[in-house]
């Protein structure tokens, strides 16, 4: 069995992506979401999440001083 910890590892991608990696169906993935308390795959707020704050976290360049 799939431990939760080995499942936030893969959060951040598609869950037909994960299940492959698993190496199991997409609907045994479901279910050990389902047992693990995780009733909808988090990719897309994840990922909506990346876009707004990578442009936060990268450094702005140096301003020029005349």
């Amino acid at each position: 069995m799939v431990s939760m910890e080995e499942l936030t590892q893969y959060l951040h991608l598609p869950e037909k992506t994960v299940a492959k990696e698993l190496g199991i169906c997409l609907t045994s993935l479901k279910k050990l979401c389902r047992q693990h308390g995780i009733t909808r795959w988090p990719y897309r707020k994840v990922r909506c999440g990346l876009s707004v704050l990578l442009p936060l976290l990268t450094p702005a360049p140096p301003a020029e001083v005349s």
